[in-house]
């Protein structure tokens, strides 16, 4: 998946988390409780952080959850999966991101872990 998806308009985009699948950090959860974080990241205003920390010169132009399995342009996106397209206003952020050094999205928050 290429997150650069607009050179010239500065957009990047991609899926910020997969439903039923192992992130790094070794958490996963399903495809309502991916709902309920798009619902609350709305909520709060759509605040972008670089590196979950501050706050990015950077605006949210799509955001989506796939009904079903989908693509949108080349990239494959799973049912259930949170996808999202961001216009990157700052030089500095869009240098980082065209060198590769950002090339993901990643979802900060709390969960509870359920006992099994």
């Amino acid at each position: 998946m290429d997150f650069i998806k607009s050179q010239d308009k500065r957009l990047v985009g991609g899926i910020v988390y997969e439903p039923n699948t192992v992130d790094a950090d070794g958490d996963w959860t399903d495809r309502e409780e991916i709902f309920k974080a798009m619902e609350s990241f709305a909520k709060n205003g759509f605040n972008l952080g670089e590196q979950h920390a501050g706050s990015a010169d950077a605006v949210v132009v799509e955001s989506f959850q796939a009904e079903r399995d989908t693509y949108k342009g080349r990239d494959y996106i799973p049912a259930g999966a949170w996808y999202m397209t961001v216009k990157v206003l700052d030089d500095d952020l869009w240098a980082k991101i065209k060198k590769g050094k950002i090339n993901s999205f990643s979802m900060a928050g709390n969960a509870k872990v359920a006992n099994g």
